[in-house]
């Protein structure tokens, strides 16, 4: 009798095999794509042959934190397994960071591209890149220039593995929670000039292995924005504890107590969480970006199996059923793709002073939709492509409970769901309701569908009633991706766009449920029919192909 042994899934180039991403590059970014082709071909390949060994190891060893020696001696040190250096290193030497802030044509899209391909076999090593780029932010856009920022700048920016640099962002304190003005207890003692001495305990601490962090402090009663040097100051920062986090244990958090470490005030006294917030804007969209790379590493997997998995005779790709449920998780990540590819464009014409006033208030009112709407449904397609893999899929060994946990966080990180919708409310009464008129004129230049401009001004009656905050933030993302599905399905011909579109003007619900099914199972089986390999240049039978 010979043993059966189900062949598992594998994934080959992830750039090759998501023609969804090449196809909306190619309407973002037009003719500048064909300049970065090659990279992102080989990035595709690099991150799934070898990346994903070390992106294992990181799962399997987290840091471990050494408190004292056998002699009692107070060593307070972070031990992380090599493949987090290498982490280190591959985002260097993939300009991770630095593309962001180079001359190129479209320096957010190509930055952002990477970011999607490495965040799934990063080790979550795309937390710190998220603060890193925040603080690169902060420092270019908004703080006073100097020589010391600007060194800070060089290297959290630079190419040079040996050179690089990360950033943390210490802000939550043992209070907790997003009212970060109330919350800071942390004080901060003048020495001389702009330097001070800050004593105070920091509950959560991301990232706590980096090179620098923006901390915030009161002054005589303020709250004030500082930035540490962690290196120079180890001897005045004590780790009392590593978190036991449910999901992202590859990544150092931990609880950390200022005990007069010197910090440079580089906000005006009394603007901290004002400061702050610009690097929190660049994180929240890096979550989105995480988010979304989640799902379509689970839509990957549950795509490639679906041809390798026979059952009742057949693979279960050619089951009506599990091609439409192939089909939603399809959908659902190019929705949320468009959402931040669409951001990405945004911020590149904010980040050069080349936006309109409607462009600018966009992305700021789209930045916490985003985040919240793509955290949100990542829960959702991840849990489902877990699903697609039946019992093996629950195994640890299998990969998917780490993805499924890692991706639980992406609804809380930077905000909570009701946090950001509160966010997207001040925005819109800070602009005097503008930011809505403006998104109107945005989706004007997506869309010639009236009926979504309609939409925008039927949910605007929610703005009076509190309890609907939440339903106004999500309408409001479900509206901008069916504009964006327009935009695109006109200039790519796709079938799959178009069917996509049709689903989330007509289905699509702040819930993920109940479905019409009649037109559910028309685009589902339109979709199979069109693309019996699931997604234009994707084969099962090609390689290389990794062998999860």
């Amino acid at each position: 009798m010979v043993d059966f042994f189900q062949e598992g899934p594998r994934l080959g180039n992830q750039y090759l095999e998501d023609s969804a991403l090449r196809s909306y590059l190619k309407v973002f970014m037009g003719t500048d794509l064909s300049s970065h082709e090659a990279d992102f071909k080989r990035f595709g390949l690099r991150v799934v042959d070898e990346l994903i060994p070390h992106h294992r190891m990181c799962e399997r060893y987290p840091p471990e934190f050494e408190e004292y020696s056998a002699w009692g001696e107070r060593i307070n040190k972070i031990h992380t397994h090599p493949s987090w250096t290498y982490m280190h290193r591959v985002s260097s030497q993939e300009n991770l960071i630095g593309l962001g802030y180079s001359d190129l044509k479209n320096p957010r899209l190509v930055q952002f591209t990477k970011l999607y391909l490495f965040n799934p076999s990063s080790g979550l090593y795309m937390c710190p890149l998220a603060m890193t780029d925040g603080a690169a932010y902060l420092i270019k856009h908004f703080l006073n220039k100097n020589q010391e920022t600007d060194e800070v700048f060089r290297r959290l920016t630079s190419n040079n593995p040996d050179d690089f640099w990360t950033s943390g962002q210490w802000m939550t304190e043992k209070h907790g929670g997003s009212d970060v003005s109330s919350a800071t207890k942390t004080i901060a003692i003048h020495i001389s000039g702009d330097e001070y001495k800050l004593y105070g305990y920091k509950w959560f601490t991301s990232a706590t292995t980096a090179d620098v962090t923006f901390t915030l402090a009161r002054v005589d009663g303020k709250v004030s924005l500082f930035l540490v040097k962690i290196p120079e100051n180890l001897t005045k920062l004590k780790v009392v504890r590593l978190k036991d986090k449910m999901g992202t244990r590859q990544l150092p958090t931990s609880e950390i107590i200022l005990e007069g470490c010197v910090g440079k005030l580089v906000s005006p006294v009394g603007q901290g969480v004002k400061f702050i917030s610009n690097l929190m804007n660049i994180t929240r969209l890096y979550n989105t970006l995480s988010a979304v790379s989640s799902m379509r590493r689970a839509t990957a997997i549950a795509r490639d199996y679906s041809f390798r998995r026979n059952a009742f005779g057949k693979s279960i790709i050619e089951h009506p059923l599990h091609s439409m449920t192939l089909f939603l998780m399809e959908i659902k990540t190019r929705g949320c793709l468009l959402l931040a590819l669409y951001a990405g464009s945004l911020l590149e014409k904010v980040e050069r002073k080349t936006s309109t006033d409607w462009e600018s208030l966009t992305l700021r009112i789209l930045t916490p939709i985003a985040k919240l709407y793509t955290g949100k449904l990542s829960s959702e397609v991840v849990k489902e492509g877990m699903e697609c893999l039946g019992g093996v899929g629950y195994m640890e060994n299998s990969g998917f409970p780490n993805l499924l946990r890692d991706t639980e966080v992406y609804s809380i990180w930077e905000g909570t769901t009701n946090i950001l919708s509160l966010d997207m409310i001040r925005v819109i009464q800070k602009s005097q309701d503008f930011s809505l008129t403006f998104l109107k004129t945005a989706l004007q230049t997506l869309s010639s569908d009236i009926t979504l401009q309609k939409r925008i001004e039927n949910v605007s009656s929610l703005l009076t009633n509190q309890h609907l905050h939440r339903k106004l933030a999500f309408e409001l993302g479900h509206i901008i991706i069916s504009g964006l599905f327009d935009m695109v399905s006109k200039k790519t011909l796709s079938k799959i766009d178009e069917q996509g579109g049709k689903y989330w003007k007509k289905v699509f619900n702040e819930d993920f449920t109940s479905p019409p099914l009649p037109l559910i199972k028309e685009l589902a089986e339109n979709y199979y029919e069109n693309h019996p390999t699931g997604y234009g240049d994707y084969n099962p039978d090609r390689s290389p192909r990794y062998k999860l």
